[in-house]
């Protein structure tokens, strides 16, 4: 009698093999995903943020009251988006005025003469008038910036003037003594004494090298004051000796001292504008640039400036919210026109 009848062994059965097919897939997508996505934001600013976009606040007609804005920490970043906005008022003929909303601390000494000196020479070549509409606070690099303008507004509650100029530094010197550091940089070899290494934190301050800090300090003060009684030589009284004391002026204050020519919000800054250009009907618009890829990308809803998922690396400084290499820019040893008044 013939035995039972064999059957092959089925082959074992291996689910694993078929999930794992699916994992390297999925693990490609989001390769492919996140590839395509870095490449967009890389070239973002192509895509959407190479324009200024043109926000109507009120009134219709082809005259125009340009609104240009300046607000934050004041800083090389300031001046580029302060230029390609003039740049675009510049390009439109409808402009018949413009008005510079500022809410800034200051900053930057540079930065804030460069933005001065291309408003000053937006108002020499388009020859129309322009007013400035201060707002929460015009300090220090924020005034400066003010003084090429005909016509200041301020706000009641705003904080203007702090005409002055810092040097941060910080001296460690003694700390290092205690822990027995020494620094041991060495400079050029020069007939005399060396400045190349002067205000380091690390060594003990010096005669020779304070006076020379102080000339630099008292220079950029120079010519803050110079740009001062120039932009405001026909309103200017300095009776009580501290218009140049560093001082921030309330709105009344600054108004007494002759800093600013009327106290009023910003639709009275548009108002007056309107009138000095000699419109009857025309429209306020506000020049802004449009968002980058980027911002688009990480944007948040109901947040605050500078909480957004792309700006971790955030600091606040008198409300306002600044990129911390920003910062670290700023107060590294050269002269600021900043309020610090926290």
């Amino acid at each position: 009698m013939p035995g039972p009848m064999m059957f092959p062994p089925m082959p074992p059965y291996q689910p694993r093999r078929r999930v794992g097919v699916w994992i390297v897939v999925v693990m490609l997508l989001i390769g492919l995903g996140i590839s395509v996505l870095v490449n967009m934001v890389q070239f973002g600013t192509t895509l959407a943020g190479g324009d200024i976009r043109q926000t109507v606040i009120s009134g219709e007609g082809a005259d125009k009251i340009a609104v240009v804005p300046i607000d934050g920490l004041i800083d090389g970043n300031s001046v580029q988006t302060f230029d390609k906005e003039l740049k675009e008022v510049e390009k439109d003929s409808g402009v018949k005025a413009l008005v510079v909303e500022i809410d800034t601390p200051g900053g930057s000494a540079t930065a804030s003469d460069e933005m001065y000196h291309r408003l000053d020479q937006f108002k020499n070549d388009k020859k129309i008038p322009v007013v400035v509409a201060m707002r929460g606070m015009a300090t220090s690099g924020g005034y400066y910036v003010s003084c090429a303008a005909d016509y200041i507004f301020a706000e009641p509650g705003c904080l203007t003037g702090n005409i002055g100029v810092l040097f941060p530094r910080f001296n460690m010197s003694k700390l290092f003594d205690k822990w027995g550091i020494a620094e041991t940089t060495i400079t050029a070899t020069v007939p005399g004494h060396s400045y190349k290494n002067a205000g380091s934190m690390f060594q003990p301050e010096n005669p020779q090298d304070e006076a020379y800090l102080q000339g630099l300090v008292d220079g950029t003060f120079a010519q803050f004051k110079a740009v001062v009684q120039t932009g405001r030589k026909a309103t200017l009284t300095d009776k009580k000796g501290d218009v140049f004391s560093g001082k921030a002026f309330i709105a009344q204050d600054a108004l007494d001292r002759g800093l600013i020519d009327k106290i009023g919000y910003p639709e009275k800054a548009y108002d007056y504008a309107a009138s000095a250009a000699g419109l009857a009907g025309h429209s306020v618009v506000r020049y802004t640039p449009n968002a980058t890829l980027l911002q688009l990308l990480t944007a948040r809803s109901n947040i605050q400036r500078g909480e957004s998922g792309a700006s971790s690396a955030m600091v606040n400084i008198d409300g306002f919210s600044v990129d911390a290499r920003a910062v670290e820019d700023l107060f590294s040893a050269r002269p600021l026109l900043l309020w610090r008044g926290n």
